[in-house]
C-alpha cells in the first residue's frame, strides 16, 4: 500500500475515534449537570447507549496503534478513568432517583418515633440501653453534640445527676455515655431488681382481666430481661409457678389446682396457658354482662332513710382514673405496704375499706384477712419470725443498692497507682467535708487512760510501743508538724490494744476506733462513710470449692490494709496522738494507709484485688479468677489438679498481686513441691509458738488379790481405747489374767464388753461403793502419798512422768508382807517383789564375797 493510502486510513481512524470522544463527553457532561429527578427514564437510556463506547474506543484506538506503530497510554488511560467515573456517576444518580421515587409514591406518614426515657431504675436500663444505642448513639449522621443533647433529654432527674457536672460540648458525650455505662450496666444489681420485681410481683385479691394481665406482662417482661443477662431462667419453672401462684386469690388458686391432673410438675407454659384461658373467660363474662339490658325500678326511699344517691363514677379508681376500685388498681398493688398506706393516707381513705368519708373505727368492712386486724389486706405489712422469735417487718430497700452503686463508682473514679504499682484510695464520705466535731480533746484523755494501763503492764507498753515504731519506720504513717494541727479539719482516733497469744506474727496489734463520737450529737468517721458492700465470698463456698482438687495451697497477704495508700487530702480523717514516755509531750500523728476499724477498709482492700484481677484477665485469666473468688478478707484457698498446674498458679499470684504492691505469706499446702523456696521447711524455725502444750495424763493401778504386787501404767485420756491399751500393756508384761475387778467406770464397762471372747472375767462392784474395793483404794493412796511429795507443783514430760511411776511401783512393790521366818534374828521380810524377782525390788546391789 502506498505511504499516502497509509497515513490516509490513519487519519480515518483518528477522526473515528474522535468522534467517539465527542459522544463521551456529551454524556459526561449530561451527567455532571444532570439536576432533574424528573428525567430518570431519559438518563437511563442514555446509560444504556454510553456502554458500549468504550469497546468501539478500543478498537479503534487498536487500529490506530497497529497502522502507526506508536502506543498512546495517557490516551488510553485518561478515557478509561473518565469513562468509568461516568458510568459510577450515573449508576449512583438512577439508585438514588429509584429510591426517592418510590418514596414518594408512598402517599403515608409513618408516626414519629420517640426516644426512651430512662429515670434511673435498673430494671429499665436495658430497654433504653439497646433503643438509645440504635436510634442515636450509633447513628453516624449525627454529631456528637446533637447526640447530648438527645441523651440528656432522655434522663430523668436521678439519672441525669450522673453526668449534670460534664460541660455542653461534643467531647463531652462520649464521657457520659461512658459514665452511664459504669453506673447503670452493673449486671448484679439489674439481676438483682428483676429478682426483687418477680418476689414483689401485684397480688391478685379480686380475679379480673386486667389484674391477671398486669401480673403476666409483669412476669414475662422480668423474665425476658433475666434472659437477655444470660441466665437459663427455662430451668426456673418450679420456682416461677410457685411464685405466681402464691399470688393469686382464693378462687384462681382452686382453679389452678382443679386444672392439675398428676403428680408431675406442671411447666411454665402451663401455667401462662391457664392465665391466659383464664383471662378470656373473665372477658367474655363481663362483656356479656355489659351488654345485658338491664330493667332497673326506681323506690321509693323510705321516709326514715336518707335518699341513696347512685354516683356512676364511684368505681374510679383514685389513684389512676381508670375503671375498677383502689384496691384492684395495678399502680397501687405495685407498691410496697408502706407506701400503699402513705397513699390512703394523703387520699383520705378508710384504712379499712379504702373508701371516703368514714374512718377504720365506723367502718362495717371485714378486717384483714391475715392477721385480723382493722386494716385493709392490701395494707398488711409482711413479717419474718427471727430465731429468737421477733418479728421483723420487711420492706424493698433500694437505698442499700444505690449506696452499693455509689461506693464502687466513687472508687473507679478516684483511685490512682503510684509508680511502683501501690493503690491510692479516697476514703468515701457521705458527705464532704464530714461533720465530725473536736475530737482531740477526748482521743488525748482515752491515751492518757491508757498510759495508766501501760505503767501496770511494762511488757504491754513494750509491745504497743515497737507496733507504733513499726509503723513510723514502714512510712504507714508520719508526724504532723505544730503548725499543721489546727488548720485543717481533722478526726483523731482513739487506739487500744488486741492482745492475741495464738499469733504467730504479732501478738499485740493496735486497733483504732473510728466510731468514736465527739459529743454534742457529732457524729463519729465511720458515720460520715459509706460501708460499701460486702464482697467477700462466703467461707462455707470456699471450703466446698477447694476440695474438689487434688491439691491445695493457702497463703495470707502481708499486712494487707497496709499496704494501700490514703489520698493525701484524706489523712487529716485518720490523726492519732502517743508518747512513747509519759514525761515527753504528746505528739500528733498521720495514718497513711487503709486503717483497721474503719467501717469501709474491707471493701476497700476487696475492691483492690478485684481491680487487680480485672486489669490481667485477659493474659492471666486462671490466676485472676482466684484474686477475685478464692480470697477471704486477706487469705487465698486455691486448689488445683497437679504439681505443674499449681506451681504455674502460685507464680502468676504472686507477681500480679506485687504489681498492686501486695506480698502472699504464709504460705501452706499439703504438697510440698508446690511451696515457694522461703516457706519450705518454714514452720520448724518457729519458736515462739508454745508446742510443748501441757496435757492431763491418767494412772491406771492394778493390784494382784493374792501377792498384794501392784503395777502402775501411764495412760492418755479417759476413754475405753487408751484403757484397753494399757490393759494391753500390763498383761503382755505379767501375763494373762483371768478375772478382774473394779467399780462402774465407762471405759471399763465398754472394755469388758470387747473382752468377751478372751474368756477374761470382769467383776463389777456395786455402783457408789468405793469401800469395797478397798485392797485398790489403799494402793492408790499409797502411790499419792509419793507422788505428791516428790512432783509437787511441777509439769514433767511423759518420758520423766513414766520413770517417776516406775520407781514408785519398785518401792510399793518392796513393802513387808510378812516376815520370812519365825526365827527372832531373821530381819527378812516377804514382799511382793519375792514374787517377781525373788527379793525386794529397791534391795541394794551386794558384793561377791565369793572373790
Amino acid at each position: 500500500m502506498p505511504e499516502s493510502e497509509h497515513q490516509q486510513v490513519i487519519d480515518d481512524l483518528i477522526k473515528e475515534r474522535q468522534l467517539i470522544q465527542s459522544s463521551a463527553s456529551r454524556f459526561i457532561k449530561f451527567v455532571k449537570n444532570f439536576n432533574n429527578t424528573n428525567n430518570i427514564r431519559n438518563l437511563s437510556t442514555r446509560l444504556a447507549d454510553f456502554r458500549p463506547v468504550l469497546d468501539k474506543f478500543n478498537k479503534v484506538q487498536f487500529e490506530i496503534d497497529l497502522k502507526s506503530n506508536e502506543e498512546d497510554e495517557a490516551l488510553r488511560d485518561a478515557f478509561e478513568s473518565e469513562y468509568y467515573d461516568a458510568i459510577a456517576r450515573a449508576e449512583e444518580i438512577l439508585e438514588h432517583g429509584t429510591m426517592q421515587s418510590s418514596s414518594n409514591a408512598t402517599d403515608i406518614k409513618l408516626p414519629t418515633i420517640n426516644l426512651p426515657n430512662f429515670n434511673g431504675s435498673y430494671t429499665d436500663w436495658s430497654p433504653f440501653y439497646e433503643s438509645f444505642r440504635s436510634l442515636i448513639h450509633e447513628n453516624n449522621n449525627l454529631e456528637k453534640i446533637q447526640k447530648l443533647h438527645y441523651l440528656r433529654s432522655c434522663l430523668g432527674a436521678e439519672a441525669r445527676r450522673t453526668i449534670d457536672t460534664l460541660a455542653v460540648s461534643a467531647d463531652s458525650y462520649d464521657t457520659a455515655w461512658r459514665l452511664l455505662k459504669e453506673r447503670y450496666q452493673n449486671k448484679r444489681l439489674i439481676v438483682q431488681h428483676h429478682i426483687h420485681g418477680l418476689f414483689n410481683l401485684p397480688q391478685i385479691t379480686k380475679p379480673s382481666p386486667s389484674s391477671l394481665r398486669d401480673l403476666t406482662d409483669k412476669l414475662n417482661a422480668h423474665l425476658e430481661s433475666l434472659k437477655s443477662q444470660n441466665l437459663e431462667v427455662e430451668k426456673w419453672d418450679a420456682m416461677i409457678i410457685y411464685l405466681i401462684a402464691s399470688k393469686f386469690d382464693t378462687q384462681t388458686k382452686g382453679e389452678w389446682e382443679t386444672k392439675l391432673t398428676s403428680n408431675e410438675l406442671p411447666s411454665l407454659q402451663d401455667m401462662k396457658s391457664f392465665l391466659i384461658q383464664k383471662c378470656q373467660t373473665l372477658e367474655s363474662i363481663e362483656f356479656a354482662t355489659s351488654s345485658t339490658p338491664q330493667c332497673v325500678h326506681p323506690t321509693k326511699p323510705k321516709p326514715t332513710e336518707a335518699p341513696k344517691r347512685f354516683n356512676t363514677a364511684s368505681s374510679l379508681c383514685i389513684k389512676c382514673k381508670e375503671s375498677h376500685f383502689l384496691h384492684q388498681c395495678p399502680e397501687f398493688l405495685q407498691l410496697n405496704p408502706n407506701a400503699r398506706y402513705d397513699d390512703v393516707r394523703n387520699f383520705k381513705l378508710c384504712v379499712n375499706c379504702l373508701k371516703r368519708g368514714h374512718d377504720a373505727k365506723a367502718c362495717q368492712s371485714r378486717a384483714c384477712k391475715t392477721c385480723g386486724k382493722r386494716h385493709h389486706t392490701t395494707l398488711h405489712f409482711p413479717k419474718r419470725e427471727t430465731a429468737s422469735g421477733s418479728n421483723i417487718e420487711e420492706f424493698p430497700d433500694n437505698k442499700q443498692l444505690e449506696s452499693q452503686n455509689i461506693c464502687e463508682t466513687f472508687f473507679r473514679e478516684t483511685h490512682e497507682r503510684t509508680p511502683k504499682g501501690r493503690f491510692v484510695v479516697k476514703l468515701p464520705f457521705k458527705n464532704n467535708p464530714p461533720s465530725v466535731g473536736p475530737t482531740r480533746p477526748m482521743a488525748i484523755k482515752q491515751f492518757k487512760r491508757l498510759e495508766t494501763r501501760f505503767a501496770a503492764n511494762e511488757q504491754l507498753h513494750l509491745e504497743y510501743d515497737n507496733f507504733l515504731k513499726e509503723y513510723l519506720q514502714l512510712k504507714h504513717m508520719e508526724i504532723v508538724g505544730s503548725d499543721e494541727l489546727f488548720t485543717s479539719a481533722a478526726y483523731y482516733l482513739p487506739h487500744h490494744p488486741i492482745i492475741k497469744q495464738s499469733s504467730f506474727t504479732t501478738k499485740t496489734r493496735v486497733v483504732f476506733n473510728a466510731s468514736f463520737k465527739a459529743g454534742g450529737g457529732e457524729l463519729s468517721l465511720n458515720d460520715n462513710l459509706f460501708t460499701g458492700p460486702n464482697l467477700q465470698k462466703d467461707i462455707f463456698s470456699l471450703l466446698l470449692k477447694c476440695r474438689v482438687h487434688k491439691i491445695l495451697l493457702s497463703a495470707d497477704i502481708t499486712k494487707m490494709f497496709r499496704q494501700i495508700l490514703v489520698h493525701p487530702q484524706d489523712r487529716d480523717y485518720l490523726r492519732i496522738v502517743y508518747r512513747d514516755n509519759p514525761n515527753t509531750s504528746i505528739k500528733t500523728y498521720r495514718l497513711k494507709t487503709v486503717t483497721y476499724g474503719l467501717n469501709c477498709a474491707p471493701f476497700l482492700a476487696m475492691l483492690c484485688l478485684h481491680e487487680l484481677a480485672h486489669q490481667f484477665a485477659n493474659s492471666k485469666p486462671r490466676a485472676c479468677d482466684a484474686i477475685a473468688n478464692a480470697f477471704y478478707m486477706d487469705d487465698l484457698l486455691i486448689g488445683a489438679n497437679s504439681i505443674e498446674e499449681a506451681s504455674i498458679l502460685r507464680d502468676d499470684l504472686i507477681n500480679i498481686l506485687a504489681q498492686g504492691g501486695l506480698e502472699l505469706c504464709k504460705w501452706a499446702s499439703n504438697c510440698v513441691a508446690v511451696l515457694p523456696q522461703s516457706n519450705r521447711g518454714g514452720n520448724a524455725t518457729t519458736v515462739s509458738k508454745d508446742v510443748f502444750k501441757t496435757v492431763k495424763a491418767y494412772v491406771a493401778l492394778f493390784v494382784c488379790l493374792a501377792m498384794k504386787a501392784i503395777h502402775l501404767e501411764l495412760v492418755g485420756d479417759y476413754t475405753a481405747e487408751s484403757f484397753k491399751n494399757c490393759l494391753k500393756r500390763m498383761m503382755a508384761r505379767r501375763g494373762i489374767v483371768g478375772n478382774l475387778y473394779s467399780d462402774n467406770g465407762t471405759n471399763f464397762v465398754r472394755t469388758d464388753r470387747e473382752l468377751k471372747e478372751t474368756n477374761i472375767s470382769w467383776h463389777f462392784i456395786p455402783p457408789h461403793s468405793p469401800h469395797m474395793g478397798g485392797i485398790w483404794e489403799a494402793g492408790v493412796k499409797s502411790c499419792k502419798h509419793h507422788f505428791k511429795r516428790i512432783v509437787g507443783n511441777a509439769l514433767l514430760r511423759y518420758e520423766e512422768l513414766y520413770t517417776l511411776l516406775t520407781l514408785i511401783e519398785s518401792c510399793l512393790n518392796s513393802r513387808p508382807i510378812t516376815p520370812m521366818s519365825n526365827d527372832p534374828h531373821d530381819l527378812e521380810a516377804l514382799t511382793p517383789g519375792h514374787f517377781l524377782i525373788g527379793a525386794p525390788l529397791t534391795a541394794p546391789l551386794e558384793p561377791n564375797l565369793e572373790d
